[in-house]
């Protein structure tokens, strides 16, 4: 299970950090034999216990060597009086001046026989004597004394006192080089870190080499006295978000690999600690990171090579969750709303929970009391009064894997065992229909062999009102009483077409546009503003009281992920039925083969078809402009800045029409429906139809105050776009004479010249790019203002371009970059630096992209996993102006060397 994996406790004994309090500090330790004081001293000698004493920053613990005996732990704001023993000249106890008394008025035990169970707060006047065994008074009670007077004053004070004693304590530690693997290492960087754990800090050294990263704690709490990580197996490095302050680092190493430690959380002391430790890893030359970027992990799940899981591991991760952090533990979504029936139907759509609506809004009598509620509410408003994803809601579904976390949390105590998590299909109702319980669910619904749900521990829970003893969870009937079966048919629900149809509506609520603003509110999806980042800046607040409370608070009420997308998610395709198995892989698990963090493994995958060279045709007399296959592939339409549009029989291998236009050069051409006429723009602001099935000039018309830049066909419309900075549609039709007529159907105006167009048929819509690189979205029938603009590229857009299905759309920039973008939401899905500037593109085959660049190159750009798979250096001699892909897989392209090239599908 990942939580258990990242939350295991490198301790050697029973005594862990889980038994202090959240944020307390262990220092060291000491062999020492307590004595209890009060009576004889022959009891007194029969009654000590062997042992060492925990120094911690509130607490003292001891920890007999018997583990029949429990751990006490002595909190010091408990404790009366602390000193050194002068007992009498004639005891045996304490003679040698190396021991000292406490006198507490409260002792917690605390795994009594070495049993997880509550602990025992034993409320009496308690004097104990400790006789240090190998060590002087001196090495240890001055600290003490100190902790113990800091423990005395307000909360505050008290933190800023023993902040000031653990400062003067580890500033005098120094990391010990002889833990180098090789004395010829050489240190790059040391500074001072904690590492993260589930809800524990270990403060330590943090030394980076030119070949290792070491973390040596400052007390002896692990196994392994150093944690140390070879660069060459660092895979990723992620900069996080933890406790509202930009200072994580989490670092992940490759599978099979030798590090002591292949999975690291660090929380530096500031940001620019934190940003310069990333730095300093991220530079060296051993260190090879995968290549995970946003966008290309949206082509891939989009395309069916990751699985809903992963993607929302992925998205996870990015918005700053992690298994090590409670506050920020991933999030999942409830798919199944059916937990009472005894066969679980996928095929049903009923079966599956709204994945467009919040878990608070699903019910629709208990949203509208929410919203009566709401209404009478003051500022800030919000819906609920409670959060999706908290450290109690996980700990509340883990309790029974990791129930020395849930004594942590609650201060010693598990909850009431009528609170538990107790059955799944009682967790659901609840969160459906209570007006106070509104959570996900955690990854190890989805991801794990459902060990959490049985008490195989035997942990004592208690009884419930009902006379149950708590035991293993009650499972909705059609898991066959086996938490694995309902772990699979989660897993397959979350991979149902069903819930890979819906998803992105689930992705826009908690990562996306819906999570704040005006759409939150719409979507009703309004949580208290203190669990939104950002909402309070905890550096301005000098009071240290406040301060406090501000981050209890927000620990407490949990915290909504960091926003990663501001427009409507793409959806997902429909699925491949058999995916890339070098691109799917998933999260660390008996289901899946990455790792835990969700963050993926992807590779390159070489593809071994590729573009070959057919043939070339010397056509025209200067640039060519636009090439088109036409007659199913038989022959070839181009264009060129000579003024002739040109007809060429491949199947014949000669010309069949030239046809001079004009003085000006051509731009443009656009065939009708039927191919028996075709539409010429030109540089000279007209368009020109010409009758290709009875040769002749049908009509010409001026178009544009200036050249007109480019054609093309929005379902039985015409458009074009000029660089006079505006776009037109033209209606067509033919008159008595058997011309084809158009007139003017809508204009848009734009503020630069506009260079290129493509239509989006299924929305009756546009696209244009100008000349100052902006996309602009429109719709012809309301076309005075767009309906999105937005800066695409630095410099001209050159190229737009429509997937045959329609649903995504290219645009290729003066920039270099080439970008992807959902057709139906116009999200940016994608996006490349080809590092020379693009001129055009085509679709090529299912998911491939041919673009064109001004050095003569043509580059295939897989857009499955979003990645240049070939490239073709000086396809042309020049620019290569213009690709046009046929439905048989061939490609045709125009260049400035006046060549029209033929390619064909080849092996690479």
């Amino acid at each position: 299970m990942s939580f258990l994996k990242a939350a295991e406790v490198d301790s050697k004994e029973r005594f862990s950090l889980l038994l202090l309090e959240p944020g307390e500090i262990y220092f060291q330790d000491f062999s020492v034999v307590c004595f209890p004081l009060g009576t004889t001293e022959q009891e007194s000698n029969a009654q000590s216990q062997k042992g060492r004493l925990k120094l911690c920053s509130k607490s003292l613990v001891f920890d007999p060597k018997d583990f029949s005996h429990p751990l006490r732990k002595f909190p010091l704001v408990d404790v009366s009086y602390i000193g050194q023993w002068s007992g009498s000249l004639f005891s045996k106890i304490g003679h040698d001046g190396r021991s000292f008394v406490i006198e507490t008025k409260q002792v917690v035990e605390m795994k009594s026989n070495n049993v997880i169970a509550p602990y025992k707060f034993s409320k009496v006047d308690c004097q104990l004597l400790f006789s240090l065994v190998h060590s002087k008074v001196e090495d240890c009670l001055p600290c003490i004394m100190q902790l113990h007077r800091a423990s005395t004053l307000p909360i505050a004070d008290r933190n800023v006192m023993i902040s000031a004693i653990v400062f003067s304590r580890q500033s005098r530690h120094k990391f010990d080089t002889t833990r180098l693997d090789d004395f010829h290492e050489e240190i790059i960087l040391q500074m001072e870190g904690d590492r993260v754990t589930p809800l524990v800090t270990n403060p330590g050294h943090v030394v980076l080499t030119s070949s290792k990263l070491y973390f040596q704690p400052f007390n002896n709490i692990c196994v392994v006295p150093v944690l140390k990580i070879r660069l060459s197996d660092v895979r990723q490095v992620i900069m996080r978000r933890f406790l509202l302050k930009e200072k994580g680092l989490e670092i992940y190493c490759r599978e099979g690999t030798n590090s002591t430690c292949p999975h690291l959380y660090l929380s530096l002391r500031s940001e620019d600690d934190r940003n310069n430790l990333f730095c300093q890893i991220t530079s060296q030359e051993v260190v090879k990171l995968d290549d995970l970027e946003q966008d290309a992990m949206l082509l891939r799940w989009q395309n069916g090579l990751l699985s809903n899981f992963e993607y929302i591991s992925y998205l996870n991760s990015m918005a700053d969750r992690s298994i090590n952090d409670l506050t920020q533990y991933p999030v999942f979504p409830w798919v199944v709303s059916d937990y009472t029936s005894a066969n679980l139907d996928l095929a049903n759509p009923e079966t599956y929970r709204d994945l467009s609506k919040p878990m608070g809004a699903q019910n629709p009598e208990r949203l509208e009391r929410l919203l009566e509620r709401y209404k009478d509410a003051p500022e800030p408003k919000f819906l609920y009064g409670t959060h999706y994803s908290t450290p109690g809601y996980v700990l509340f579904f883990l309790a029974r894997a990791a129930p020395e976390y849930l004594l942590c949390l609650h201060g010693g105590h598990f909850d009431s065992p009528d609170r538990m998590f107790n059955s799944m299909p009682d967790v659901f109702r609840s969160c459906t229909t209570s007006m106070s319980d509104f959570k996900e669910l955690i990854p190890e619904f989805y991801d794990s062999d459902g060990s959490f749900l049985r008490n195989t521990k035997l942990i004592n829970f208690g009884v419930r009102q009902s006379g149950h003893v708590i035991g293993d969870v009650e499972l909705p009937p059609w898991a066959n009483r086996s938490p694995d079966v309902m772990i699979s048919k989660l897993r397959e629900a979350l991979e149902s077409d069903y819930v890979s149809s819906n998803l992105h509506h689930w992705i826009d609520l908690i990562f996306g546009y819906k999570q704040r603003g005006d759409e939150a509110i719409a979507a009703n999806n309004v949580f208290y503003y203190m669990t939104y980042e950002g909402a309070i800046d905890l550096e301005r607040i000098t009071d240290p009281n406040e301060r406090l409370s501000k981050e209890v608070q927000i620990m407490e009420f949990g915290q909504t992920p960091k926003q990663l997308f501001r427009s409507p998610h793409p959806q997902r395709f429909q699925r491949q039925q058999n995916p890339d198995p070098v691109l799917s892989s998933g999260l660390q698990s008996k289901r899946s083969n990455s790792t835990d963090s969700g963050i993926l493994e992807c590779k390159e995958v070489i593809k071994e078809r590729g573009l070959q060279f057919d043939r070339g045709h010397n056509l025209h007399r200067d640039a060519i402009t636009d090439v088109q296959w036409m007659a199913n592939g038989q022959k070839i339409i181009s264009t060129s800045q000579d003024g002739f549009l040109k007809v060429y029989s491949v199947v014949d291998d000669q010309q069949q029409l030239s046809l001079k236009i004009g003085n000006m050069p051509i731009s443009s051409f656009e065939l009708t429906s039927d191919g028996k006429s075709v539409m010429i723009g030109s540089w000279d602001n007209q368009i020109y139809v010409y009758n290709l099935e009875y040769g002749r000039m049908q009509n010409t018309v001026f178009a544009h105050q200036d050249a007109v830049s480019q054609l093309c066909a929005l379902n039985d419309v015409l458009l074009s776009c000029s660089w006079d900075a505006s776009v037109k549609a033209w209606e067509y039709f033919t008159d008595g004479r058997q011309n084809l007529n158009l007139s003017v159907k809508a204009e848009m105006d734009h503020e630069a010249g506009v260079n290129c167009i493509a239509p989006i048929p299924q929305m009756s819509r546009l696209v244009s790019g100008t000349k100052d690189g902006h996309v602009s979205v429109w719709d012809p029938e309301n076309s005075t203002f767009p309906i999105r603009t937005w800066q695409a590229h630095v410099g001209e857009v050159q190229s737009l371009t429509l997937s045959r299905d329609n649903r995504q759309i290219v645009s290729c920039g003066a920039d270099g970059f080439l970008r992807l973008f959902d057709a139906n939401t116009m999200m940016e899905i994608f996006s490349k630096d080809a590092a020379t500037e693009l001129r055009c593109a085509a679709w090529w085959q299912d998911r491939k992209v041919v673009s064109g660049c001004s050095d003569g190159s043509l580059l295939v750009w897989d857009l499955t996993c979003g990645s240049i798979v070939e490239k073709i250096t000086q396809a042309h001699q020049g620019v290569v102006s213009c690709l046009h892909a046929g439905t048989d897989q061939r490609i045709c392209s125009g260049g400035t060397d006046k060549l029209v090239k033929l390619w064909s599908e080849g092996t690479i």
